[in-house]
């Protein structure tokens, strides 16, 4: 732990001692050797001035004998200390609440709309094509054919929702693993004949490759990238090979490398075929980070070198599509809230501007989501940001406005727009917190829309509303949050409420349909979804003025959204819990360790939590961007700082805390959930319970199936009614 500690405030009296109801008094006589023990050894480093102690390192071995039986007797000693009736209970309504069919990952190719749909009871997912109103199944997951000695998928065969057709919707690449790793393989179906061809490509990173086709379909180019172990532990990290060129028919062996990545480990790359076919038009960014440039290639001579683009602006370009040697691309240089420009690659130098920037920021830039601007035949898509609601407009090839795109009121766009160069359609997928899938299509001009897909859900949305609100930061700063709940549940101050934050990568926050927060909300629950900071609700300085140093501005946005709600009159601090997940773990869990005055508990899954050991494994180390780099004395003492990890110290009462992790979570392996758990069980000083769970056949939000999702999330929910008392 670091040698400069934060102040810790205690759990408040009340809920600590209502906790003695659930059998947990026993730790407050400091009896902590009562959960499962789990070794601590002495274990320092020096990091610029600062002692950092990590006791559980050896739990970075995922492989580890001991780390195994710690793990099993956590979770017997979890669900002895919950109601089985309640998770039973829960895990059948969830279950329900979660079997339907559903469909996403649309992405249009002419007059084909190519998407995903996961079966009713299944956790695997099929390959669909449509055609006007004509329908048909290229593939199920358990159809994939075998290549060599693999291991089962996890809950069968599942698919990432990456798949790519070519510009004529003739064939499909798609990409699969084992669900236990962050790399998978490639291959392609023929979507005339069903027939897959014999190329297999591994080495493929899930969510670190774009795959485009070369204008004649004929091949593609791609991201190849390795799990290497870490020397530490028995974990690993992905990083980037190259950038390859694959001729169908031929061996991955003969791939034309286009980019060698060598020692610059962190780069991701994402090619872009132009309208023409003749250029490759390359993205390059330093691991997650908003800047980037390009590289544009010649596709006759890829061997020569390349053009340079957009060298030391540090600013962000989204190519969107070319005519000629006119390349069109989204961007924030010189305008924060961003413009589209074009560059003619006989002149590169030379910047116009299209579209200009408005007082409202463009819906573009984030890591996770998708980006809602594209090109279709001459018409330029984009979206704006309204307090973090979109605004979807279309104009024409000179940037003259042609009319407003008419999405669904109280959805939003995920997946970004989805079409082909010169494609007369392109495909949006539309998503919100009552309605999990809806796939929907319009003409290039952004007239005639079509419904496509939608799904029928178990349960009657017209019973649920969601509100929008405003409160204020600790620094005054206005910050917009969504509120879901039942229509009949009254606002008397006394209801469970569940408050979620995400605030990284520029992802705008809006809310999505999750099973398990409908029943939520069946029992009386509320659920909240503070716009934090570091989001990208009002753009560009949005963002900033939430990573890096300014990390301490989500933090209170996060932890005054809860206060908010309770003077909003929705709760009061003995029903407030927080949630945090993945890139937001760390959110949860500093809320468990410095603000249970605030919160009453806490619920932790597949978190960040050793912020300082994070760059070693899976994707850590391209989320430097964000969190910031221990290279950096003054980011370095953030992150040491604000690790939850490292925050723990002897003698606090941290907040009542479930952390959970999955078990075969590649992308942010399981010790920091374990890592966490065990530090604040040694540590807690007070009756407020620390529980630990590992979600089995897991990996980061997804391998599950509807039953084992249902199950891990009714866990959570029977956690949250024994602490919450309701």
């Amino acid at each position: 732990m670091a040698d400069k500690s934060l102040k810790l405030i205690g759990l408040t009296g009340l809920i600590a001692s209502g906790l003695c109801a659930f059998g947990f008094c026993d730790q407050a006589k400091g009896e902590s050797s009562k959960y499962p023990e789990a070794l601590s050894q002495q274990n320092t480093e020096i990091i610029h001035n600062n002692t950092v102690m990590d006791p559980y390192r050896w739990m970075e071995d995922v492989d580890s004998e001991r780390l195994s039986k710690w793990t099993e007797a956590q979770n017997k000693y979890t669900l002895e200390r919950l109601s089985g009736e309640q998770i039973d209970a829960a895990a059948h309504r969830i279950k329900e609440l979660y079997t339907f069919d559903q469909a996403f990952g649309a992405k249009m190719r002419g007059d084909k709309l190519f998407y995903l749909q996961r079966g009713s009871d299944d956790s695997r997912v099929s390959i669909f094509l449509k055609v006007g109103k004509q329908l048909r199944r290229l593939l199920h997951s358990d159809d994939v054919p075998d290549t060599g000695n693999e291991k089962s998928f996890i809950g069968g065969r599942n698919f990432s929702p990456w798949h790519w057709a070519d510009r004529e919707g003739n064939m499909v690449a798609y990409w699969y693993n084992d669900g236990t790793s962050r790399s998978g393989k490639v291959r392609i179906i023929d979507a005339n004949t069903r027939l897959h061809l014999p190329d297999v490509l591994v080495e493929i990173g899930n969510g670190l490759t774009v795959v485009d086709w070369s204008a004649d379909g004929n091949g593609f180019y791609y991201v190849r990238s390795k799990d290497v172990p870490v020397d530490e532990g028995t974990g690993s990290r992905t990083e980037t090979v190259g950038l390859y060129f694959h001729k169908l028919g031929t061996e991955q062996a003969s791939d034309v490398v286009v980019i060698d990545q060598q020692n610059e480990e962190t780069f991701i790359y994402y090619p872009n075929v132009s309208a023409d076919g003749r250029h490759l038009v390359v993205a390059r960014s330093n691991g997650f980070a908003s800047e980037n440039d390009y590289l544009v290639f010649n596709t006759n001579r890829l061997s020569v070198e390349p053009t340079p683009l957009f060298r030391g602006t540090q600013s962000r370009f989204i190519y969107l599509g070319s005519q000629g040697s006119r390349f069109l691309f989204q961007t924030n240089y010189q305008a924060q809230n961003g413009r589209v420009i074009a560059v003619d690659l006989n002149q590169p130098s030379e910047i116009v501007t299209i579209v200009e920037e408005t007082d409202l920021p463009m819906l573009a830039g984030s890591n996770v989501g998708g980006d809602v601007i594209g090109f279709f035949s001459g018409n330029i898509i984009v979206g704006y940001l309204r307090d973090g609601v979109p605004d979807i407009q279309v104009f024409d090839i000179e940037g003259r406005p042609i009319r407003t795109l008419d999405i669904p009121t109280g959805t939003t766009i995920w997946g970004g727009l989805q079409g082909s160069p010169g494609s007369s359609r392109f495909s949006v997928g539309l998503l919100s917190g009552l309605s999990p899938s809806h796939l929907v299509s319009f003409a290039a001009d952004g007239s005639d829309l079509r419904d496509e897909y939608l799904a029928k859900t178990p349960y009657d949305d017209q019973d649920y509303l969601v509100e929008r609100v405003f409160y204020k930061s600790k620094d005054g700063t206005r910050v917009p949050m969504y509120v879901s709940r039942r229509k009949d549940t009254q606002l008397n101050g006394n209801n469970p409420t569940l408050v979620y934050g995400y605030g990284m990568h520029q992802w705008v926050s809006f809310l999505f349909y999750q099973a398990h927060i409908i029943h939520w909300l069946e029992l009386g629950g509320v659920y909240a979804m503070p716009a934090i900071r570091g989001g990208g609700e009002y753009g560009d300085a949005w963002h900033q003025d939430g990573i890096l140093l300014n990390r301490q501005n989500a933090i209170d946005d996060f932890v005054w959204a809860g206060k908010a709600l309770i003077e909003m009159g929705y709760t009061r601090n003995d029903r407030l819990a927080a949630n945090g997940s993945s890139a937001s773990g760390p959110l949860a869990a500093q809320v468990a360790v410095q603000f249970s005055d605030v919160f009453a508990a806490s619920t932790i899954d597949y978190p960040v939590a050793d912020m300082v050991r994070a760059p070693l494994y899976g994707n850590g180390r391209l989320m430097t961007a964000e969190y910031g780099s221990l290279q950096d004395p003054e980011q370095a003492q953030v992150i040491i700082d604000q690790s939850p990890y490292q925050m723990v110290q002897k003698g606090a009462c941290f907040a009542p805390s479930l952390v959970m992790v999955g078990e075969s979570d590649r992308v942010i392996l399981p010790f920091h959930g374990e890592k966490l758990a065990a530090a604040m069980q040694a540590n807690q000083s007070c009756g407020s319970p620390v529980l630990f769970y590992l979600m089995r056949q897991t990996g980061h939000n997804y391998g599950q199936s509807p039953a084992l999702f249902a199950r891990n999330t009714a866990v959570q929910i029977a956690f949250l009614r024994h602490v919450l008392a309701f």
